[in-house]
């Protein structure tokens, strides 16, 4: 049984080696690349049908109604324009809450005098 040893590679080996394990690194480089490109593009696609099924499911989650010229030139995103939304809804029923507050208000005002007259 013979030991290896460095003095027993000829050129032509150490030639072979560097050949094989250069063309290795080379080929994985290459193809961890490709497979990076072709996930994204499975999970792009899969988002693509996922998003389309969900609106299928929930047509409403399409804009029902367009965006004015205004917020597009201030730029405003689909967050934000709902929440603006939101806060003008509760602005108006405060306002009317409060406007009924008042003419209940003055409404019992009246309703006691008319007790008091009678």
């Amino acid at each position: 049984m013979s030991a290896f040893s460095l003095a027993d590679i000829d050129v032509y080996r150490i030639i072979q080696l560097v050949i094989i394990i250069g063309g290795y690194v080379v080929m994985r480089q290459r193809f961890v690349a490709y497979m990076k490109t072709r996930k994204l593009k499975q999970k792009l696609q899969k988002d693509k049908e996922q998003k389309a099924e969900n609106l299928i499911d929930r047509p409403e989650d399409l804009a029902s109604d367009p965006i004015s010229t205004s917020e597009r030139s201030w730029g405003w995103g689909k967050p934000t324009r709902k929440i603006v939304r939101r806060q003008q809804q509760l602005l108006e029923e405060r306002l009317e809450e409060t406007a009924g507050r008042q003419q209940g208000d003055v409404d019992s005002d009246e309703d006691i005098k008319e007790l008091l007259i009678d």
